[in-house]
C-alpha cells in the first residue's frame, strides 16, 4: 500500500495515449483470437462462440471506455471485410444478419461491464465483477441482439427470445471464467488494469 500516485492517466481519464491505444488493439485481437475456433448456430442462424469472453474482459480491465472502443475497433475492421468474427466471418453484411443486434451489443456491453466492475474507481472484487460480466454481457448483448434477430428473421420476438435461451449456459460459464481471469489479474498482476484505486478509506490510493 502506497499513496504514492503512479499512472495518472488511469483513474478514469479518456484521454487516449499510445499505451491505451496499444491496450485497446491487444483486447480487439483476443476477441478475434477467440473467434478462431469458429462457432455453431443453432437459435436463428446466430452462432454460438467465445467471442463474447474477450468482450467481458475487454470492459472488465480495460474499463468502460477503452473497453467500449476496443470492441468499436474490431467492428470497424471487420465491416472493412476482415474475417475476424467466429467462422471468418468478415464484411458490412455481417450487420444486416441475424447476429448484427448482438454484435452492436458488444460495444454497450463492454461499456456497461466496465462501469459495473470498476464503480466508484475501487479495486474489482469477485462480486462486482460477476455482476458486471453477467449484466453487460448477457443481458445487455441480449437486449440489443434478440430485438434485431427478430427484425431480420421475422420471428415474434417471443419466439426469438425463447430460442435464445440455448446461449445462456455457454454465457454463464463465460461469465464465470471472465470473473475468475479478472481475479486473478488483481491479485498476481494488477498493473494489467493501468488505474489507480481508491482504498476503502477514501483518500489513500493504492499504487499499482
Amino acid at each position: 500500500m502506497s499513496n504514492h500516485r503512479t499512472l495518472p492517466n488511469s483513474s478514469g481519464s479518456r484521454r487516449l495515449d499510445a499505451t491505451s491505444l496499444a491496450r485497446v488493439a491487444v483486447f480487439a485481437a483476443i476477441v478475434a483470437v477467440l473467434g478462431l475456433p469458429g462457432g455453431f448456430s443453432v437459435a436463428g442462424g446466430v452462432p454460438i462462440t467465445v467471442q463474447t469472453l474477450g468482450v467481458m474482459l475487454a470492459g472488465a480491465v480495460l474499463g468502460p471506455w477503452l473497453g467500449a472502443l476496443s470492441m468499436t475497433v474490431l467492428l470497424a475492421l471487420v465491416a472493412l471485410g476482415l474475417p475476424l468474427l467466429a467462422g471468418g466471418r468478415g464484411g458490412i453484411g455481417v450487420f444486416f444478419g441475424p447476429s448484427a443486434g448482438y454484435l452492436l451489443g458488444w460495444i454497450v456491453g463492454a461499456f456497461v461491464i466496465g462501469l459495473i466492475v470498476h464503480a466508484g474507481g475501487r479495486k474489482p472484487v469477485l462480486w462486482r465483477t460477476l455482476a458486471g460480466v453477467l449484466t453487460g454481457g448477457i443481458l445487455v448483448i441480449y437486449a440489443f441482439g434478440i430485438p434485431v434477430q427478430s427484425m431480420v428473421t421475422r420471428l415474434p420476438i417471443g419466439e426469438t427470445a425463447l430460442m435464445s435461451l440455448a446461449f445462456i449456459p455457454g454465457d454463464l460459464i463465460k461469465a464465470v471464467t471472465a470473473a475468475i481471469i479478472v481475479m486473478t489479474l488483481v491479485r498476481a498482476y494488477p498493473r494489467a488494469f493501468r488505474r489507480v484505486w481508491a482504498s476503502k478509506t477514501a483518500p489513500v490510493l493504492e499504487r499499482v
